[in-house]
């Protein structure tokens, strides 16, 4: 199996969904169109933690937190993405990321000379306690495949940032994101009406491990 073939296979097992879950996410998913005024969201000056899954990973991730979001011309924005071990234990490293709009209302990562390699290092470097060394190459193959997603916000401009990742042939992940690591029930409640005002019946999974993490 060549390098791209491993890239899609470690995709569809890790970070999206399978079939049997939950029909309704096969991708494209363009539920999630929300034009976002990324020079408004940015004043916001806060670091989104990582607190829901939808639907449930099939495989646990480490916890990635998001902030520094930076407007640019076009609708393209920065914004940093915290990889924590979701151990809490590991420290925090950190990728940049670049995205622009697309026709359809969802996003791409611009891959610049050396983004791919660089996305890949710094896993290495967040995985490094783990002694499996075949286990560290998957996971980086999966992170270097970002620059293969369609991604998808939604926000409130207050308590959350939902963000959506989805593959050709994939199915749609999202992950929740809060201002507080360990946000109220009526907040959770919230990002599962976000869903339902699109028709959408979600299957949410809490990331237990993220929210009792002590963060750096």
């Amino acid at each position: 199996m060549n390098t791209k073939q491993r890239v899609i296979l470690l995709l569809s097992l890790t970070i999206f969904a399978e079939k049997t879950i939950a029909d309704q996410y096969k991708c494209p998913f363009s539920a999630l169109n929300q034009t976002i005024d990324w020079k408004r969201f940015s004043k916001l000056k806060t670091t989104w933690y990582e607190v829901l899954t939808i639907p449930m990973l099939l495989e646990p991730m480490d916890c990635w937190d998001w902030s520094d979001f930076v407007p640019l011309e076009g609708g393209e924005f920065t914004t940093k993405i915290h990889q924590n071990l979701k151990s809490g234990n590991g420290g925090e490293y950190i990728i940049d990321f670049h995205m622009k709009p697309n026709a359809d209302g969802s996003y791409t990562l611009v891959e610049k000379e050396g983004s791919r390699s660089k996305i890949a290092n710094t896993t290495r470097s967040a995985l490094s306690h783990i002694q499996d060394k075949e286990s560290i190459e998957d996971m980086v193959a999966v992170t270097e495949g970002f620059v293969l997603l369609k991604w998808y916000f939604m926000t409130d401009y207050e308590n959350y940032l939902i963000v959506g990742a989805c593959g050709p042939g994939f199915h749609y992940q999202s992950f929740a994101k809060f201002r507080k690591q360990r946000p109220n029930f009526v907040d959770v409640v919230n990002t599962w009406n976000r869903f339902s005002a699109l028709g959408e019946s979600p299957n949410v999974a809490l990331r237990r491990k993220c929210i009792k993490r002590k963060h750096n």
